[in-house]
C-alpha cells in the first residue's frame, strides 16, 4: 500500500514523522510527502530519512503528489486548519483517509456542518475514512490493570495532556482525544456546568459534567503546554490512573499504575495496524456518527467556555 502525508514535520503536535515511521513499519510504502513549498517539503523528506531511515519524495502541490506519488492512502497530519480543504481534495479523488484530531477546525466556520457535510460525502462516494483515536487502543491494557474497574459504570474520567500549543490552541489541539475517549466508554450525551480555569498560556483545566444515557460522568481535563519528547500523558477511570511512561532509547512505552509498572503497546502503532487491516479486509467499520459527535463536542465546549 502507498501512502502520502500532510504534514510530515514536528512544527506543531509532531505526529507526522510518527505516522511515516508506523507505516512503514507495519509494510507501507511512504511514497510522497507534502509541505507547504517545496523548501518545507524537501526538509521533512530530509528529516524522515536521517530519523528513520524513510526515503520519499517532496512535493508541495496536491496536483503533483497525487500524479506523482500515486496514494492508496491519504494520511493528514496538518494543523487542523488545513484539514477541510485536503479532506475535500480527497474526496474529490476518491481517496481513502487517515486524519489527525480534530476532524476540521477553522476560526469563523460552522465547524459542526463542515463535518457533517464532509462525512457524508464519504459515505455517498463510500470512500474509507479514519480519525486518529490512537487512546482507545489502551483500553485493552488498562482493563488488564484494572480488571475491577467496571468500565459500563463511568462515574468519573479525567485527562492530563501535554500539546505544544499555548492559550485556547491547547484545547482544539489536544481536548478531542479526551472527548474521543469519554465518548467511547460512555456514548452520546450532553455538557453541562463546563469551567475553564487558565494559568497562563500554558496551563488549562477543565471540568464539568457529561450527561448521557447511562447516567452522568464527571470530567477533569488538564493541558500543560509541553515541547520536550516524551510529552506527559495520563488518564484516570473512576480513579483508577494509568501514566504513560517512554523509554527514549528504544521507545518502548509502559503504564505506570498504582500497582506496578505494566507494559503498553505504542496506541498509535496499534491504531494504524487496524486500519491496515481492516482496509485489507474491506472492512471500514470506523463510525461516521461519533466523527460529527465529536466535532459538536469540541464545538460544545469551546461555546460554553465563551473562547
Amino acid at each position: 500500500m502507498k501512502i502520502a502525508l500532510i504534514g510530515a514535520r514536528c512544527k506543531r503536535q509532531g505526529t507526522g514523522p510518527w505516522f511515516a515511521k508506523h507505516f512503514t513499519t507495519l509494510g507501507a510504502s511512504l511514497s510522497g510527502i507534502m509541505g507547504t513549498c517545496i523548501e518545507s517539503a524537501l526538509q521533512a523528506s530530509a528529516e524522515l530519512e536521517q530519523r528513520f531511515g524513510i526515503v520519499t519524495t517532496a512535493y508541495s502541490d496536491w496536483e503533483s503528489l497525487i500524479k506523482g506519488a500515486q496514494p492508496d492512502l491519504l494520511v493528514i497530519a496538518s494543523p487542523a486548519a488545513t484539514h477541510r480543504s485536503y479532506l475535500q481534495h480527497a474526496i474529490d479523488s476518491a481517496l481513502p483517509v487517515f486524519v489527525e484530531k480534530p476532524f476540521v477546525w477553522e476560526d469563523g466556520r460552522d465547524n459542526v456542518q463542515d463535518t457533517r457535510e464532509l462525512v457524508q460525502q464519504f459515505e455517498k462516494k463510500k470512500i474509507p475514512l479514519f480519525v486518529n483515536t490512537q487512546w482507545l487502543e489502551s483500553l485493552e491494557e488498562f482493563q488488564v490493570i484494572y480488571p475491577h474497574c467496571d468500565l459500563n459504570h463511568v462515574t468519573t474520567f479525567e485527562m492530563n495532556l501535554s500539546p505544544t500549543s499555548k492559550g485556547v490552541d491547547m484545547i482544539v489541539d489536544a481536548l478531542p482525544h479526551a472527548w474521543s475517549m469519554l465518548y467511547e466508554l460512555v456514548g452520546e450525551g450532553e455538557i453541562e456546568e463546563i469551567k475553564a480555569v487558565f494559568s497562563g498560556e500554558k496551563s488549562l483545566k477543565i471540568s464539568g459534567f457529561y450527561h448521557h444515557e447511562k447516567a452522568m460522568t464527571e470530567f477533569h481535563f488538564t493541558m500543560k503546554t509541553q515541547s520536550q519528547q516524551p510529552r506527559s500523558f495520563s488518564y484516570a477511570i473512576n480513579g483508577n490512573l494509568v501514566e504513560r511512561i517512554v523509554d527514549l532509547s528504544s521507545y518502548m512505552m509502559s503504564f505506570k499504575a498504582k500497582n506496578g509498572i505494566f507494559p503498553l503497546r505504542d496506541p498509535m502503532e496499534a491504531r494504524i495496524r487496524k486500519i491496515l487491516t481492516l482496509i485489507e479486509k474491506k472492512s471500514y467499520n470506523d463510525a461516521h456518527r461519533r466523527i460529527i459527535v465529536e466535532t459538536e463536542l469540541l464545538n460544545q465546549s469551546i461555546k460554553a467556555l465563551k473562547l
